[in-house]
């Protein structure tokens, strides 16, 4: 039930604030809340989508989370948003 609130929150966060290209080095606050969901980063093809796994945030949830940002119908080209930790 957790992780399903959380993909719902992850989804809710991209249709509502997605970085993009020419702001992703100035909107941390969209960056600190997908980081706070477990989102490390997410490439503009979505071949690699990583999670970081710690003990307050113990969901590995790769796939589910990269399908969840695709669900938003996005065009991945538009799509950047890196995390940094």
């Amino acid at each position: 039930m957790k992780v399903v609130l959380c993909l719902s929150l992850l989804a809710a966060a991209c249709s509502a604030s997605l970085v993009r290209r020419d702001t992703v080095d100035t909107d941390d606050n969209t960056c600190q809340y997908l980081s706070d969901l477990g989102v490390a980063i997410v490439n503009p093809d979505y071949s690699i989508c990583m999670t970081k796994y710690t003990e307050e945030n113990p969901y590995n949830a790769n796939e589910d989370m990269c399908n969840a940002i695709k669900s938003t119908n996005v065009d991945p080209s538009d799509l950047f948003v890196n995390c940094k930790n």
